[in-house]
């Protein structure tokens, strides 16, 4: 016998055209009794469960998966906390004395490259009130940090400072 939801397929274009039963049911004819409504009903009561059920498995599925995902990336995190240093240390001295700041292996690179300090900033008001006393053209209606440049040690407390600094990465490729 067949389920309330085998699907009539459109040879053509693929797509559902009618399911067998309901086809079956009202080929001359649209519902309309009691009895033809419950039975549609009944159908469509049976999808609606069938995608909730689908919905609920996708979703369980997808917070395994990232618990599962989570998992690697902490082993990736420990990994870099472990050995990250060595990498370093092994990649800088066989690039020592080279141009190249990348060595690369089959599984990836290690990385060298500098990264450019910034100043933000973090109190507006605090900020433009100092600039306009110390540095008075970094002021307009907001403080132009570029003109702060240089000046990152005598900055106060509602600047944010990040120091130029050398960054290594080390890159899998995935």
């Amino acid at each position: 016998m067949a389920s309330l939801l085998d699907p009539i397929i459109d040879e053509l274009t693929g797509e559902v055209k009618d399911y067998l039963d309901t086809h079956q049911r009202f080929l001359d004819r649209l519902p309309d009794s009691e009895d033809d409504v419950e039975f549609l009903l009944g159908i469509m009561q049976e999808a609606e469960a069938n995608e909730n059920m689908l919905l609920a498995r996708a979703k369980a599925i997808t917070e395994n998966m990232q618990s599962m995902a989570g998992d690697w990336r902490r082993k990736r995190e420990f990994m870099e906390y472990k050995y990250g240093k060595a990498l370093q240390a092994f990649a800088a001295k066989k690039l020592e004395g080279s141009k190249v700041k990348t060595y690369k292996t089959p599984y990836g690179k290690l990385i060298f490259r500098k990264s450019l300090g910034k100043i933000e900033v973090l109190d507006k008001e605090l900020c433009a009130s100092w600039a306009e006393q110390h540095v008075p053209e970094a002021v307009s209606k907001s403080v132009l940090v570029s003109h702060l440049k240089g000046m990152e040690g005598e900055l106060p407390d509602c600047f944010g400072v990040t120091y130029p600094q050398d960054v290594f990465k080390i890159d899998t490729g995935v």
